[in-house]
């Protein structure tokens, strides 16, 4: 059975979503630096529908993340969030890379 919402975090203010229901799961950053930790994290995100995942977990994992999810039927809703005292991530600025070379032309950037 999948778990429908799952949220991954270093920062303990992550466990606040516990109350919309989401299966919460704290690692460490330098237990991110093994190869079992990030396949445990890849595992939970696998299992649910919807992945809300820390800025610094996401920075960690997003390149073996991204080869898994591209053999995967029907992948898991993404959702990177600031860490706490943070106002963007860096998925921002990746879309922000992505959208300038679709349209051919560096788009204003206001932080």
């Amino acid at each position: 059975m999948r778990v429908n919402i799952v949220a991954i975090g270093c920062n303990r203010s992550i466990e606040a979503l516990r109350i919309i229901g989401a299966d919460v799961h704290l690692v460490k950053k330098d237990e991110l630096k093994e190869d079992y930790r990030k396949a445990e994290v890849i595992d939970a995100i696998l299992r649910s529908r919807m992945a809300i995942i820390e800025d610094d977990v996401y920075v960690t994992i997003k390149d073996l993340l991204r080869q898994v999810l591209d053999k995967v039927r029907e992948p898991p809703l993404i959702v990177v969030v600031p860490d706490l005292g943070e106002k963007g991530t860096t998925r921002l600025e990746e879309l922000h890379k992505l959208i300038s070379e679709a349209v051919g032309v560096e788009l204003k950037w206001k932080k």
